[in-house]
């Protein structure tokens, strides 16, 4: 059916408009085979482009599909991966959380045993010496009492070599304790005794910031002045390093030079 269509619209289009005896009605005649073979090819190609398209258009389609599919399985493999990590961590920290717990109890434990210890050890300490609780018949706690009652002192300040001031009223009292404060003689002696201590140990002090600094200066002149020496040699050596090199190059300069002119003198002398 295509082909019929092709001819009429070639009859339509080529020979319709000619007359029968032009000479361009057998050229056509003749050149329609090459034409239709020609169209023929085209739509033959045409076609297997087509197919071709469609192959490459299926396989892509396929890949995307496998693609798709592969995503989608390393995505729940890495979303199965996850949940197996968490509950995984979350044993773990369950594990440690019971491991600190039963350490806080050991521990708890332990110091309530050597609390236990100490109280025991006070309270038996305290039976030993009479200070127990309701012990007023024997030990250390009976005796002193004892030794109260007869007007002897027991208190941890006892013993000391002040002396109690003993006075009838208040005005007596004052009167004898300023009798006991010093002079205001013995506070001028008492503190120029002491501004002599306080001058005497800020010359010392000076002195010897003053002897550190001097130190520290010639450490510091020591060490720039030893600074100042290996720089000095450093330069030396790499000014004798640089002449060295400056002696070889003119050396191989005057070396080359004479090679040259020996060069030109033997062909000279040829």
């Amino acid at each position: 059916v295509q082909r019929g269509v092709h001819e009429e619209r070639f009859f339509d289009e080529k020979l319709a408009t000619l007359r029968p005896d032009d000479p361009r009605v057998r050229h056509e005649v003749n050149v329609k085979h090459h034409v239709d073979e020609h169209t023929t090819q085209m739509r033959t190609a045409a076609e297997k482009e087509e197919l071709t398209k469609e192959g490459i258009k299926a396989r892509v389609q396929a890949f995307r599909g496998q693609r798709l599919e592969a995503m989608a399985t390393k995505k729940a493999a890495s979303k199965q991966a996850e949940t197996a990590g968490a509950a995984t961590w979350h044993a773990v920290q369950s594990r440690k959380a019971d491991v600190v717990s039963r350490d806080l109890d050991f521990e708890k434990r332990s110091i309530q045993r050597e609390c236990k210890k100490i109280e025991n050890r006070r309270l038996r300490h305290r039976q030993e010496t009479g200070y127990a609780p309701g012990d007023d018949s024997h030990g250390v706690h009976w005796f002193e009492r004892n030794l109260q009652r007869i007007g002897v002192d027991t208190s941890e300040f006892s013993g000391g070599a002040q002396v109690a001031t003993e006075a009838a009223s208040m005005k007596e009292l004052h009167d004898k304790m300023r009798e006991r404060l010093p002079t205001e003689a013995q506070l001028q002696i008492e503190v120029s005794k002491k501004m002599k201590k306080i001058r005497e140990a800020k010359h010392a002090t000076d002195v010897a910031r003053k002897e550190r600094e001097r130190r520290q200066h010639r450490v510091q002149v020591e060490q720039q002045a030893t600074q100042a020496a290996a720089e000095g040699q450093r330069r030396e050596e790499e000014e004798l390093a640089w002449l060295l090199r400056l002696a070889g190059d003119a050396r191989g300069e005057a070396a080359a030079a004479e090679h040259q002119r020996r060069l030109k003198a033997a062909a000279w002398g040829e």
